[in-house]
């Protein structure tokens, strides 16, 4: 963050999502999944929920305003 000189580091998977999510703007998790985790659609996993989990604490701690919110259980979006 710029403002406040914080940093974090991300892991390979993490800035993936990041970075779909930022350039997206809204990213159905089927597409998260096939795309940065590459997991068939097929496969129903709790993976992503865990990056995710430990993708938003690391956000918290840079900027408390930036947060990742799911819309309908579906698709992700930055905010």
């Amino acid at each position: 963050n710029i403002k406040n000189k914080k940093q974090i580091h991300l892991t390979e998977i993490e800035s993936g999502i990041i970075k779909l999510l930022f350039a997206e703007q809204v990213v159905n998790k089927k597409i998260l999944n096939l795309e940065v985790l590459n997991h068939s659609v097929l496969i129903d996993s709790k993976s992503l929920d865990s990056h995710l989990y430990r993708l938003r604490k690391k956000l918290y701690k840079v900027d408390t305003k930036t947060k990742i919110v799911s819309i309908d259980n579906q698709s992700l979006k930055i905010i």
